[in-house]
């Protein structure tokens, strides 16, 4: 392995590793900024990342539950029984299997954003109300 793959390789895993804890990464970057200013931080950063996680998992079941079940399931069966449909069929799950396996991960980092900083502007009035 040359060194330029390894560089690529390194660089690639840890790119994956940000996106991965994105969700976590962000809040507590917010968190540790603002310092003991910030009321019960840790819940803060716990909260915002079970609400980053659980719509990736909305995501998930909405959208990569349905296409793998048409990727694994339907397509083949499809190509078996009908190989006309098939041939139109299969080309358009590909690419929109392939979108969406990337665009999610997008949508959540995304969210993950935008969802931390609408939690961080109410959060001291959440606070309030414990």
């Amino acid at each position: 392995m040359s060194t330029t793959d390894l560089i690529a390789l390194t660089g690639t895993v840890a790119l994956l590793w940000l996106i991965a804890l994105w969700p976590v990464l962000y809040p507590l970057f917010i968190a540790v900024r603002a310092g003991k200013a910030t009321p019960r931080r840790w819940w803060f950063v716990l909260s915002a990342t079970c609400v980053s996680y659980g719509f990736f998992l909305l995501v998930a079941v909405v959208v990569w539950l349905p296409l793998e079940l048409l990727s694994v399931k339907i397509s083949p069966e499809l190509a078996v029984s009908a190989p006309a449909t098939a041939a139109w069929f299969n080309p358009i799950l590909t690419a929109a299997y392939d979108w969406f396996m990337y665009g999610v991960f997008v949508v959540s980092i995304v969210f993950a954003y935008f969802s931390t900083r609408w939690l961080w502007r109410r959060w001291p009035k959440i606070v309030e109300a414990q």
